[in-house]
Order: C-alpha cells, then sequence, then structure tokens
C-alpha cells in the first residue's frame, strides 16, 4: 500500500545505470507502522525522533560500508542495532510496505 515503491524503483535503475552511490532507505522503514514515525499522526505527518533515529543509523552504516567516514571520525562503540520491526503487533495498523 506504499504510493512510492515505483519511484524507489525509478531512481533504483537509474542510479544504478549512473553508478551513483546511494542509499535507499525502504527496507529500513519496512513494516513498521507510519504512524510511530510521524510527529502529529493525522495532523503532522512530518518524521518524528523514531524516523530520524532509524535514518541517522541507516545512513552511519552505509557511509561506513561505503568507506566515506575518516577512521578518524568513526564512532569507536555504537549500542546493538534495533529491532525495529514488528514495534506494534496490532495487524490492523497500517505499516509501510
Amino acid at each position: 500500500s506504499y504510493p512510492f515503491t515505483p519511484i524507489h524503483e525509478k531512481f533504483d535503475g537509474y542510479l544504478k545505470k549512473k553508478r551513483i552511490p546511494y542509499l535507499d532507505l525502504l527496507d529500513e522503514f519496512r513494516g513498521m507502522p507510519h504512524e510511530r514515525l510521524q510527529v502529529l499522526p493525522g495532523k503532522d505527518s512530518h518524521p518524528n525522533e523514531i524516523a530520524h533515529r532509524v535514518i541517522a543509523e541507516a545512513l552511519y552504516d552505509w557511509l561506513e560500508r561505503e568507506h566515506m567516514i575518516p577512521a578518524a571520525l568513526r564512532v569507536p562503540e555504537r549500542s546493538a542495532r534495533r529491532i525495529h520491526r514488528d514495534v506494534d503487533n496490532d495487524p490492523s495498523r497500517t505499516a509501510v510496505r
């Protein structure tokens, strides 16, 4: 039910063709109820602190994998990766798919 999947696919094809490195965050949010990621569900759909944390962790991981963070600036210790799937076990809630 996520309406922008075709756009993700289009960008994926274009960026791969041009050999431009990129990070698609769609999988990071897959299965997460969208109302858990909004500032005020139903009123303000901007990303809240949970969404920003998911983005920040995924971006850091990607930059590190791509060797884009100088060794001197890498985080020396990190907590275990959070498991964010099935945050809300209520199957009637809408989730990013």
